[in-house]
């Protein structure tokens, strides 16, 4: 067993530092980029967020929006139920920080059950907007916009007009005194921003798409059938022959916390999404399979080699356990230093990181490992998802059932919790 020990520690250290390597090479290329700003004057943009229940974020979200440097642009927030509490805070809002008469606050009326709830509000949001509006910009209520955030959508789609969609990407950055969830959630996330950015995989989060495209190529056409907005998005662009543009300002930071069994649901949820709509999905699953074998493994033989008092193998797993941990951890840092960069070029901060942190970090590295293999393994099976209470049948990204509908009822316990929805 002493062998086998060795073999699979040198293994699990290797893919560690091969997983280091990686984000190393992918925190120095984001270095070398920067944004493409245009002046605070542009062609008219419309943003449309899209809301079901009240985020702990949803009120410094909006007020955020109505803050922009930029001149042109106008807000359609659509709330799932006038029954919903986010459409009081938001006419709070609106009476409060709304000078410039920016947001217009819509009932969602046309629910399809061919598709998700969020492509139903899209579509009519869409509808909502003015006839001078030229480009449309996404974002969602749980993340935070900096001042240049439409400036640094429209300045690549202004400078070449071969680019047709702008994206950022998403980071957790857990609160003080974070639960296990949050800290699960935070490192399987840092793990797939490498390949979300590199894949050029649109997140709805922070993303901009010229409405000629979203009109003439079938974009409303698509989302009427299917469970997501973004996930089809890559395929619609490149059809359009068009270009997708990462602009590294447009990392939006989520700083809710969260409990371990939404954790699990949302990773299974994100893996579901990647897939219905992503063609390197079977990456994933081999990644998840192979990592959480070698690991469980090494766990067995530290277990068994203690309980025959056999030292040396127990050192050997042990330390292969140990040394794959602290190289998951390093990489995390380094994801951790390309969202800094991201916050330096947008005039945010990003709370510095603590030992008691970095801690907390090594030992969710098998967690957040075995929550990714459960998750994966449930993502390629699973034909019902519960999205904010909402139950869907999914057959293929193309065929969605919208079960049952009813408005997301909140308690102010809930809402006063600051926990993700």
């Amino acid at each position: 067993m002493l062998s086998l020990a060795v073999i699979l520690s040198s293994v699990l250290v290797t893919a560690a530092t091969v997983q280091w390597m990686i984000a190393y090479l992918f925190s120095a290329e984001f270095n070398k980029k920067e944004s493409i700003r245009d002046q605070t004057q542009g062609p008219r943009v419309a943003v449309i967020m899209c809301v079901r229940g009240c985020d702990p974020s949803l009120r410094e979200s909006l007020i955020s929006l109505l803050r922009q440097d930029y001149d042109n642009y106008e807000i359609r927030l659509v709330v799932d139920s006038q029954f919903d509490v986010a459409w009081t805070v938001a006419h709070q809002v609106k009476q409060q920080f709304d000078r410039e008469g920016r947001l217009t606050i819509i009932e969602l009326c046309n629910r399809a059950d061919t598709c998700g709830l969020k492509c139903s509000a899209l579509i009519q949001g869409i509808k909502a907007i003015s006839s001078e509006v030229k480009y449309i910009a996404l974002t969602d209520s749980d993340v935070s916009t900096h001042s240049k955030w439409i400036c640094d959508l429209v300045g690549p789609m202004e400078k070449d007009s071969d680019i047709g969609l702008v994206m950022g990407g998403q980071w957790f950055e857990p609160p003080a005194g974070s639960t296990w969830g949050a800290l699960v959630r935070s490192a399987w996330n840092a793990g797939a921003l490498v390949p979300t950015i590199y894949f050029n995989n649109p997140w709805a989060g922070s993303l901009a798409m010229r409405l000629d495209d979203v009109i003439e190529h079938g974009f409303i056409e698509i989302w009427q059938r299917s469970m997501v907005d973004d996930g089809p998005l890559k395929e619609l662009v490149l059809k359009a022959g068009r270009k997708i543009h990462f602009a590294p300002s447009l990392i939006m930071i989520n700083k809710e916390n969260c409990t371990f069994e939404y954790a699990n649901r949302w990773v299974t949820r994100m893996l579901t999404w990647s897939r219905l709509y992503e063609p390197t999905f079977f990456l994933s699953a081999i990644h998840a399979i192979f990592s959480n074998t070698v690991m469980i493994s090494l766990f067995a033989i530290l277990g068994v080699s203690l309980g025959r008092a056999n030292g040396l193998e127990a050192i050997v797993s042990a330390a292969g356990l140990i040394l794959s941990g602290i190289l998951s951890v390093a990489a995390y840092l380094l994801s951790r230093n390309v969202v800094k960069r991201s916050c330096d070029l947008s005039n945010r901060t990003l709370p510095s990181m603590t030992v008691i942190r970095l801690i907390k970090l090594f030992f969710a590295v098998p967690l957040t490992q075995w929550v990714y293999l459960t998750s994966c393994l449930q993502s390629c099976f699973i034909r019902q998802i519960m999205w904010r209470e909402i139950r869907y049948h999914v057959r293929n990204k193309n065929e969605v059932q919208m079960i049952a509908y009813a408005p997301l009822r909140q308690t102010q316990k809930e809402i006063d919790a600051q926990i993700s929805i």
